[in-house]
């Protein structure tokens, strides 16, 4: 009664989303085995029954639950086992174990409390005690919390463990720790895994291109960045004033990426594709420098970015930048117009061109009337800079802020919009 009231019940409320890691969970888990979950709320274990509703579970409790009456009731109502979970030899484990040889299914928290911390505790060594006693796997489940009450719980299931083959691979003393922590290691997994899917979901539900702005100055340090692979590459750059743009230009990334996704760097992976583009697996990006300034753009669509400043350019530089239309209407300009003309179609065709992701960039091939750009013109300081932005989305909802760069604090400080 309990298991259909507050299945069923809690099945409204909590709208559970279980999640495979792969194609050998099975969709049915069927015939003994011991069910492993983080534990961070006294709601888990109805969370469990929702999820494996055609499974009667049982769960091991410790003594110290059934003191109250009221508590008495409510958990042997909920299939637990009075346990000593200090004592492995007790009756209560050799039971769970003949539970399991009858190929009932035991639902059972390793970090043998409720953990409300950010971390997960050690493993407690009774889960592969009995997995090993028994011969059973052990199925590793995250169960995700959720920070509004009207928000889906997430469930990821992992891949079933055989603890008992596991455990012949170490020395005997040692089995039941090493797997112990082997058993935690893929709880960390399938924490990370979640977290990547309620981001990725959350990603969806958004509409976000914002671009930042950033004046730099020569005062600037180098400081690490994250990745190493990001800061060997700026290391590697032999011009000093490139070298503090890249810098300035990725610390604005990690500005931006908290700032429109609550993103940490350090929990994006970053990689690069063949044309050398760096990417992300939370979201698109797209970056761009100038002398004394840098911009960044991020979205849940393609994007791509570019700031130029206005001053005069290279001679014969047009033949380079404009199509055969855009030089006749250049020519209708007076001089001054004419060059912000030319730095803004630039502008254009970067970030376009950082959209289609191509090998080469032929500017004159390329037709910004076809594609959706926003660009305009912005003051930092003294200087003029044309600020182009290409996006799959609305261009109309792009958000736009300006900031500054200290040589102190190393931070962005957004000054408007």
């Amino acid at each position: 009664m309990i298991k259909l009231g507050g299945g069923l019940g809690l099945y409204l409320y909590l709208r559970p989303r279980v999640h495979r890691v792969s194609d050998k969970v099975p969709k049915k888990i069927n015939g003994g085995v011991l069910i492993a979950a983080n534990h961070t709320s006294m709601l888990d274990p109805l969370i469990l029954f929702t999820v494996f509703w055609y499974r009667r579970l049982y769960f091991p409790a410790t003594k110290e639950l059934f003191r109250k009456k009221i508590n008495r009731f409510f958990f042997k109502n909920m299939n637990c086992i009075l346990i000593d979970k200090n004592n492995f030899n007790s009756a209560a484990v050799r039971t769970m174990c003949e539970y399991l040889n009858e190929n009932k299914a035991i639902a059972i928290f390793p970090e043998g409390a409720i953990n409300l911390s950010d971390e997960l505790m050690n493993y407690k060594l009774g889960t592969v005690f009995m997995a090993k006693r028994s011969g059973k796997p052990v199925l590793p489940v995250y169960i995700s919390g959720r920070d509004k009450w009207w928000r889906p719980i997430h469930v990821c299931i992992g891949e079933p463990v055989d603890v008992a083959a596991l455990c012949k691979e170490f020395p005997k003393r040692e089995a039941l720790v090493k797997v112990s922590e082997y058993l935690r290691d893929r709880e960390l997994f399938l924490e990370k895994y979640c977290r990547d899917i309620v981001s990725r979901n959350e990603k969806k539900k958004r509409n976000v291109t914002a671009v930042y702005v950033a004046e730099i100055n020569d005062d600037v340090d180098v400081y690490d960045v994250y990745p190493t692979e990001r800061q060997d590459e700026i290391d590697r750059c032999s011009c000093d004033r490139v070298r503090r743009e890249k810098y300035c230009v990725w610390k604005l990334l990690e500005y931006a990426l908290n700032d429109a996704f609550g993103l940490d760097i350090r929990n994006v992976n970053f990689y690069k594709n063949e044309n050398g583009k760096w990417l992300s697996d939370k979201c698109f990006f797209s970056l761009s420098h100038t002398d004394g300034a840098v911009a960044v753009a991020v979205s849940d669509k393609n994007v791509g970015v570019d700031i130029e400043a206005v001053r005069r350019h290279r001679e014969g530089i047009e033949q380079r930048i404009l199509t055969n239309s855009e030089r006749a209407e250049k020519n209708a300009l007076t001089e001054e117009e004419q060059i912000e003309y030319i730095i803004k179609c630039w502008s254009k065709k970067e970030s376009i061109f950082k959209t289609l992701d191509l090998r080469v960039f032929e500017p004159n091939k390329i037709e910004s009337s076809d594609h959706p750009v926003n660009t305009r013109i912005i003051e930092l300081g003294a200087e003029k800079y044309a600020l182009s932005v290409c996006t799959e989305q609305p261009i109309d909802n792009a958000r736009f802020y300006i900031g500054v760069s200290t040589a102190k604090t190393k931070q962005i400080d957004p000054i408007g919009g």
